[in-house]
């Protein structure tokens, strides 16, 4: 992992502790928050995408077609909560949150939300959307989740770039918890 991967992974990590730390009544242990924060990118050392759709494949992960089309950015997830249970690293709460980190899913716990909605806004991010969502993320999580996807979904169709069958259901999903749009 480069320099600049583990710089966000950290900064990630830090700020799914002080979220958790910051609202006990989330009830997510800042520890492993953290933990998930910091390993959540773990499958994008597992190679570039052409590597990632051959290991999802070999381990029985679902390759559609938008991950084809972007392996990197869809696939790095699944593999990675993969291989950090194939080495043993992780509680099956914290590989969930790494699974999910890119596209969520409905029903998603309150750690793999903070996952997800932290990796969109750490520190580091300076893109539109970023510093709106973590101002959210101290108050209301699922707010600054459903934030996090409409962001993501906006800058997905305006680029016309496919859109992973699982950010649309977690939109939705997020909709019918309440969250007031953003």
């Amino acid at each position: 992992m480069g320099a600049g991967r583990l710089a966000h992974c950290e900064r990630t990590a830090a700020l799914c502790r002080d979220v958790a730390a910051g609202q006990p009544a989330l009830g997510i242990d800042p520890e492993r928050a953290a933990l998930a924060g910091l390993v959540h990118d773990w499958g994008r050392g597992e190679g570039d995408g052409p590597a990632l759709v051959a290991y999802a494949e070999r381990a029985g992960i679902a390759v559609s077609d938008a991950a084809r089309r972007e392996p990197l950015a869809l696939l790095h997830a699944p593999v990675g909560a993969h291989a950090l249970r194939a080495r043993g690293l992780g509680d099956e709460d914290v590989l969930r949150a790494v699974a999910y980190h890119t596209v969520g899913r409905p029903g998603m716990t309150r750690l793999e939300m903070l996952v997800y909605t932290a990796d969109f806004c750490e520190p580091g991010r300076g893109h539109e959307g970023a510093a709106g969502v973590r101002a959210a993320l101290s108050a209301d999580l699922i707010a600054a989740a459903r934030q996090a996807t409409a962001h993501t979904l906006r800058h997905l169709l305006e680029r016309g770039r496919a859109i992973e069958l699982g950010s649309v259901e977690t939109w939705n999903d997020l909709v019918m918890r309440g969250a007031v749009a953003g």
